[in-house]
């Protein structure tokens, strides 16, 4: 029956009717889809870590810009997905920002484990901006409900690492963050670091926040890939 999803163990997506769409029963924050485009599509429910497994799971990661599209409600996304000019192509994945009442989506595409692609998500004055390079890595974070993205090796190397990012960008499935990026960076004035912690809204980028803050510290490297820094107070 068009209308209702199938419903499945918690914290798994289920299959919407017999469409490519899948829910995740997450109503306490906006709600998460997945489109697959696998081969043959997976009767039985999946999780977010199988979703990023890709193979026979492979598909793409939704954000929606109506937050009223709920588990009630889905068919709204299935038809705005049916709708697109570029349908996601068969056994792709990555993430999608979904206007489902029309103007242009945004991708992420993913290739493995690396950015299959750059992208610029923010406002267009730069203020509230990221830029995502083409072949960072990108990590399902420990709990499940987040990824980091990491700067990507072999690129030019011209800002010291403290002045990029101590931390990964981090992007958030699940929450009031859902579908956003957070950012923590640092800019070195002498001993004086200036942090900044950027969120930015794809769907909404007059939403899109930064603060800043000024501390006395060290960034300490960890030898990790993430994070890639420690923060010392300066004695």
């Amino acid at each position: 029956m068009m209308g209702t999803p199938s419903t499945g163990p918690a914290g798994t997506f289920t299959q919407y009717s017999t469409t490519k769409l899948y829910c995740y029963p997450d109503v306490t924050s906006p709600q998460l889809f997945y489109w697959c485009t696998a081969e043959t599509l997976p009767s039985e429910p999946f999780s977010i870590a199988q979703a990023w497994g890709g193979g026979a799971y492979a598909g793409w990661f939704l954000f929606v810009s109506d937050p009223a599209v709920n588990l009630a409600n889905p068919k709204a996304v299935s038809q705005a997905m049916g709708n697109l000019a570029e349908p996601p192509a068969q056994n792709s994945g990555g993430f999608l920002w979904l206007y489902v009442d029309g103007g242009s989506d945004l991708t992420l595409p993913v290739s493995g484990d690396v950015l299959a692609a750059g992208a610029v998500f923010g406002t267009s004055s730069g203020l509230h901006q990221l830029e995502l390079k083409k072949g960072a890595p990108i990590i399902l974070q420990g709990d499940g409900t987040s990824f980091a993205i990491l700067y990507p090796e072999g690129l030019p190397q011209a800002d010291p690492p403290e002045k990029k990012a101590a931390f990964p960008i981090v992007l958030d499935l699940l929450g009031l963050n859902a579908g956003r990026f957070s950012f923590t960076g640092f800019q070195p004035y002498g001993d004086i670091y200036y942090q900044y912690d950027l969120v930015v809204d794809p769907l909404d980028p007059a939403g899109s926040s930064s603060t800043f803050a000024r501390y006395a510290i060290q960034l300490v490297p960890t030898g990790e890939a993430f994070p890639a820094y420690a923060i010392r107070p300066l004695s």
